[in-house]
């Protein structure tokens, strides 16, 4: 009998010792920049080459996964975009990655950069459809 009783005791303890600590995922996240509202620049900005590994979104931060050749120059990415009213709802957003690349260096490199979109969000709707340049899938923004 206490043979059973310790095997019992004994299992429990073991089995309630196998919890991880894991940490919760923080509610907000810290982007490395801010998306940019602006129509001329969305025109006239900075493109230089660069290739699109992935983009996702998590909280209000957008992650872009990219590659260019260089390694030992000045770069600069920014998100920039603007509201496009002639389409139907939900609300759509045309916007395109602007790179300045003053970096002539040949080695192939990737980073991954984030952007804060809530100056994309629209007053009274809870998401917006973003249309990036160079990303063939619509990416749905809920906030």
């Amino acid at each position: 009998m206490y043979k059973v009783l310790f095997i019992v005791l004994l299992s429990i303890y073991l089995l309630s010792g196998c919890e991880e600590d894991v940490p919760p995922l923080p509610d907000a996240i810290e982007c490395d920049k801010s998306a940019l509202l602006d129509i001329d620049l969305y025109d006239s900005g900075p493109s230089d080459e660069f290739h699109i590994d992935s983009v996702w979104i998590r909280s209000n931060c957008l992650f872009l996964q990219y590659r260019y050749g260089g390694g030992c120059g000045h770069t600069n990415m920014q998100l920039v975009g603007y509201h496009n009213l002639t389409k139907p709802l939900p609300t759509s957003l045309t916007a395109r990655f602007s790179f300045k690349d003053e970096d002539n260096c040949e080695a192939y490199l990737q980073f991954t950069e984030s952007f804060d979109l809530t100056p994309y969000q629209k007053n009274d709707y809870p998401q917006v459809i973003l249309q990036i340049g160079g990303w063939d899938t619509p990416i749905l923004y809920s906030y």
